[in-house]
Protein backbone atom coordinates (compact mmCIF):
# COMPACT_ATOMS: atom_id res chain seq x y z
CA UNK A 1 0.00 0.00 0.00
CA UNK A 2 1.64 3.21 -1.12
CA UNK A 3 -0.69 5.63 0.61
CA UNK A 4 -4.30 6.67 0.59
CA UNK A 5 -6.62 9.30 1.92
CA UNK A 6 -9.66 8.61 4.04
CA UNK A 7 -12.43 10.76 5.38
CA UNK A 8 -14.75 12.77 3.20
CA UNK A 9 -15.37 16.10 4.88
CA UNK A 10 -12.55 15.45 7.34
CA UNK A 11 -9.06 16.81 7.34
CA UNK A 12 -7.28 15.13 4.46
CA UNK A 13 -4.21 13.26 5.62
CA UNK A 14 -1.90 10.81 4.03
CA UNK A 15 -2.30 7.51 5.85
CA UNK A 16 0.28 5.00 4.76
CA UNK A 17 2.05 1.90 5.86
CA UNK A 18 4.94 2.78 8.11
CA UNK A 19 8.20 1.88 6.42
CA UNK A 20 11.57 0.73 7.57
CA UNK A 21 13.39 4.03 7.08
CA UNK A 22 14.89 6.65 9.43
CA UNK A 23 12.01 9.14 8.97
CA UNK A 24 9.27 6.63 9.82
CA UNK A 25 11.27 5.12 12.67
CA UNK A 26 11.85 8.55 14.23
CA UNK A 27 8.16 9.47 13.81
CA UNK A 28 7.07 6.17 15.39
CA UNK A 29 9.44 6.60 18.32
CA UNK A 30 8.27 10.18 18.95
CA UNK A 31 4.58 9.21 18.88
CA UNK A 32 5.16 6.21 21.15
CA UNK A 33 7.06 8.40 23.62
CA UNK A 34 4.17 10.86 23.58
CA UNK A 35 1.74 8.06 24.47
CA UNK A 36 4.04 6.77 27.24
CA UNK A 37 4.14 10.28 28.71
CA UNK A 38 0.36 10.65 28.34
CA UNK A 39 -0.34 7.34 30.10
CA UNK A 40 2.02 8.32 32.92
CA UNK A 41 -0.02 11.51 33.37
CA UNK A 42 -3.45 9.88 33.01
CA UNK A 43 -2.52 6.91 35.15
CA UNK A 44 -1.14 8.84 38.12
CA UNK A 45 -1.81 6.90 41.24
CA UNK A 46 -2.27 3.65 39.31
CA UNK A 47 1.10 1.92 38.93
CA UNK A 48 -0.36 -0.69 36.58
CA UNK A 49 -0.80 1.99 33.91
CA UNK A 50 2.74 3.38 33.87
CA UNK A 51 5.40 1.67 31.75
CA UNK A 52 8.76 1.14 33.40
CA UNK A 53 11.59 2.72 31.39
CA UNK A 54 13.00 -0.69 30.41
CA UNK A 55 9.53 -1.78 29.27
CA UNK A 56 9.12 1.42 27.25
CA UNK A 57 12.37 0.69 25.43
CA UNK A 58 11.47 -2.96 24.84
CA UNK A 59 7.95 -2.18 23.61
CA UNK A 60 9.23 0.59 21.36
CA UNK A 61 11.63 -1.90 19.73
CA UNK A 62 8.76 -4.36 19.29
CA UNK A 63 6.73 -1.69 17.48
CA UNK A 64 9.72 -0.76 15.32
CA UNK A 65 10.10 -4.43 14.37
CA UNK A 66 6.64 -4.25 12.77
CA UNK A 67 8.03 -1.56 10.46
CA UNK A 68 10.84 -3.97 9.58
CA UNK A 69 9.04 -7.33 9.40
CA UNK A 70 5.28 -6.65 9.11
CA UNK A 71 3.58 -9.75 7.73
CA UNK A 72 6.76 -11.79 8.06
CA UNK A 73 6.85 -11.47 11.85
CA UNK A 74 5.59 -13.88 14.51
CA UNK A 75 2.05 -12.58 14.06
CA UNK A 76 1.08 -10.80 10.85
CA UNK A 77 0.98 -7.12 11.66
CA UNK A 78 0.88 -3.73 10.01
CA UNK A 79 1.85 -0.27 11.23
CA UNK A 80 0.41 2.92 9.76
CA UNK A 81 1.45 6.54 10.05
CA UNK A 82 -0.78 9.57 9.51
CA UNK A 83 0.93 12.55 7.92
CA UNK A 84 -0.34 16.11 7.84
CA UNK A 85 1.90 17.64 5.19
CA UNK A 86 5.33 16.47 6.34
CA UNK A 87 4.51 16.02 10.01
CA UNK A 88 3.59 12.65 11.52
CA UNK A 89 0.44 13.18 13.60
CA UNK A 90 -0.69 9.61 14.23
CA UNK A 91 0.37 5.98 14.46
CA UNK A 92 -1.62 2.75 14.47
CA UNK A 93 -0.51 -0.84 14.79
CA UNK A 94 -2.81 -3.77 14.14
CA UNK A 95 -2.16 -7.50 14.45
CA UNK A 96 -3.99 -10.47 13.02
CA UNK A 97 -4.63 -12.96 15.81
CA UNK A 98 -6.23 -16.39 16.02
CA UNK A 99 -8.96 -16.92 18.59
CA UNK A 100 -8.76 -20.34 20.22
CA UNK A 101 -11.44 -19.78 22.84
CA UNK A 102 -14.41 -18.05 21.26
CA UNK A 103 -16.29 -18.40 18.01
CA UNK A 104 -14.36 -15.77 16.08
CA UNK A 105 -11.64 -17.71 14.26
CA UNK A 106 -9.44 -14.71 13.47
CA UNK A 107 -9.65 -11.15 14.69
CA UNK A 108 -7.69 -7.97 14.50
CA UNK A 109 -6.12 -6.51 17.58
CA UNK A 110 -5.54 -2.78 17.34
CA UNK A 111 -2.54 -2.67 19.60
CA UNK A 112 -1.82 1.02 19.27
CA UNK A 113 -3.72 4.05 18.10
CA UNK A 114 -1.85 7.24 18.85
CA UNK A 115 -2.85 10.73 17.79
CA UNK A 116 -0.50 13.55 18.63
CA UNK A 117 -2.03 15.93 21.17
CA UNK A 118 -2.11 18.84 18.73
CA UNK A 119 -3.97 16.76 16.12
CA UNK A 120 -6.71 15.29 18.31
CA UNK A 121 -10.37 15.88 17.42
CA UNK A 122 -9.46 16.53 13.79
CA UNK A 123 -10.40 13.14 12.29
CA UNK A 124 -6.98 11.50 12.52
CA UNK A 125 -8.10 8.62 14.76
CA UNK A 126 -11.04 7.51 12.58
CA UNK A 127 -8.83 7.63 9.49
CA UNK A 128 -6.18 5.45 11.15
CA UNK A 129 -8.91 3.01 12.22
CA UNK A 130 -10.13 2.86 8.61
CA UNK A 131 -6.61 1.93 7.50
CA UNK A 132 -6.57 -0.89 10.08
CA UNK A 133 -10.01 -2.13 8.99
CA UNK A 134 -8.97 -2.07 5.34
CA UNK A 135 -5.85 -4.12 6.05
CA UNK A 136 -7.85 -6.64 8.11
CA UNK A 137 -10.64 -6.91 5.53
CA UNK A 138 -8.00 -7.69 2.90
CA UNK A 139 -7.18 -10.74 4.98
CA UNK A 140 -10.82 -11.79 5.36
CA UNK A 141 -11.13 -10.49 8.93
CA UNK A 142 -14.06 -8.32 9.97
CA UNK A 143 -13.67 -8.15 13.77
CA UNK A 144 -11.31 -5.88 15.69
CA UNK A 145 -10.61 -5.58 19.40
CA UNK A 146 -8.56 -3.18 21.48
CA UNK A 147 -7.92 -2.19 25.10
CA UNK A 148 -8.49 1.13 26.81
CA UNK A 149 -7.03 1.88 30.22
CA UNK A 150 -9.67 2.83 32.78
CA UNK A 151 -8.65 6.42 33.51
CA UNK A 152 -8.44 7.26 29.79
CA UNK A 153 -12.08 8.24 29.51
CA UNK A 154 -11.57 10.35 26.39
CA UNK A 155 -10.22 7.29 24.53
CA UNK A 156 -13.08 5.15 25.80
CA UNK A 157 -15.65 7.67 24.56
CA UNK A 158 -13.87 7.93 21.21
CA UNK A 159 -13.96 4.17 20.64
CA UNK A 160 -17.61 3.98 21.68
CA UNK A 161 -18.41 6.71 19.11
CA UNK A 162 -16.52 4.63 16.55
CA UNK A 163 -18.83 1.65 17.21
CA UNK A 164 -16.78 -0.44 19.63
CA UNK A 165 -18.69 -2.14 22.42
CA UNK A 166 -17.55 -3.51 25.76
CA UNK A 167 -16.39 -7.12 25.61
CA UNK A 168 -14.90 -7.72 29.04
CA UNK A 169 -13.57 -5.79 31.98
CA UNK A 170 -10.09 -6.09 33.38
CA UNK A 171 -9.88 -5.04 36.99
CA UNK A 172 -6.96 -4.58 39.36
CA UNK A 173 -6.69 -4.36 43.14
CA UNK A 174 -3.52 -3.50 45.05
CA UNK A 175 -3.26 -4.76 48.59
Amino acid sequence: MVGFNFGKGKKQLEIRQARNNPQDEAATRALLQETFDYHAQVGRGEPSLTFRPIAQKSYMEECISVLVYGDEGYEPARAFLAWDNKKAVGFAMVRLLRDYYYTTEHFGYIEQLIVSEGARNQGVGPQLLEACYSWLAGRGVHTATLKVYGPNQSALKFYEREGFSHLRYELVKHF
